[in-house]
């Protein structure tokens, strides 16, 4: 059984995907009521390409109803697709209720974390993923699927290497994902992996949204790119004092993003269009944080980090009680 937690873009692409080779096994756990209700009556209908599907599957919300389907039967994989700010001890305290010692958890964010708290409160073995798939919600059941990707997997203890149980969970995953037509892979190293998406995003994420462009817009201005250029020499000084081996084409994957992903609105200028709260925190966030600590500066950093801040005070619609 695989419980995917998140009714957001990728947590509905995840569970569509999965639900399409075997429904009975897949259950997509959301925030509300409504979207449950309205996903179990009508499935998740996906755009892409080709045409569009739709695919029918049991939603249940992150609440008494969940913990009762995993006390039936508890999952061998939970992919955990919410927002970094939504993991709060709400969430979190759901989790420790509905913790079996032998499931997987899968952590799927934007930005770090530290993981060793989390996972010394929730049993079972705890794996890291980077996802290059994009999608994009249009409805409480609606996704538009904007661009194929890849999702790497590994275990936070990465650089020391698997073994054999760890491998062949790993694969039991793997499989499962590319027979849904998910691409994915085993990482050796997916701290390295999660390094080079936050250099990526803390890139593309903060620029797009101030000036609320495209992906593909920032490759348009030499001036933008100098920005840009900058940004990358900061994170990457950052990641060098943490001993993170960065790869040396790494800004040429910059530019490949931005190419690829180019009709693309970045995750953190869709959150502000739609009054939600960012993840900068654990992007640029995370890297302030860190070149504090090695005493780097980090101004341009610094200075877009704390403008997405006040445009997401000005923003995030307040919570209806």
């Amino acid at each position: 059984m695989i419980h995917v937690i998140g009714g957001g873009a990728i947590g509905m692409l995840y569970a569509a995907r999965l639900a399409s080779q075997n429904a009975s096994q897949v259950l997509l756990a959301v925030r509300s009521m409504e979207q449950a209700s309205y996903i179990s009556e009508a499935g998740i209908r996906i755009e892409d390409e080709d045409a569009g599907s739709v695919v029918r599957l049991s939603s249940v919300p992150t609440d008494g109803a969940y913990i009762e389907k995993v006390m039936e039967q508890p999952p061998e994989w939970v992919l955990i697709t919410v927002k970094q700010h939504h993991i709060q001890d709400q969430l979190l305290e759901l989790f420790r209720k509905t913790a079996h010692p032998n499931s997987n958890w899968v952590w799927l964010q934007n930005g770090m974390r530290a993981m060793d708290v989390i996972q010394a409160q929730i049993p079972g073995m705890h794996w890291l993923a980077v996802t290059t798939e994009a999608s994009l919600r249009l409805g409480i059941g609606h996704i538009k699927y904007t661009g194929r990707g890849r999702t790497s997997i590994g275990r936070s203890t990465a650089p020391l290497e698997l073994s054999s149980n760890e491998k062949s969970r790993a694969f039991s995953l793997i499989e499962k994902l590319e027979k849904a037509g998910l691409r994915a892979a085993l990482s050796n190293n997916i701290i390295e992996e999660l390094w080079r998406k936050l250099t990526v995003n803390a890139i593309i994420n903060p620029l797009t949204a101030i000036l609320k462009i495209r992906n593909g817009s920032l490759l348009e201005s030499d001036d933008l790119q100098r920005v840009m250029k900058q940004l990358y020499r900061e994170v990457t000084a950052v990641a060098e004092a943490e001993y993170i081996h960065l790869p040396l084409n790494l800004w040429d994957y910059v530019e490949d993003v931005c190419k690829q992903t180019s009709q693309n609105y970045s995750s953190t200028l869709q959150d502000l269009m739609n009054g939600r709260p960012t993840e900068l925190d654990w992007m640029n966030g995370f890297i302030i944080e860190k070149a504090s600590e090695h005493g780097i500066e980090v101004p341009t950093h610094q200075m877009l980090y704390s403008l997405v801040k006040g445009l997401e005070t000005v923003h995030t619609k307040p919570k209806s009680d």
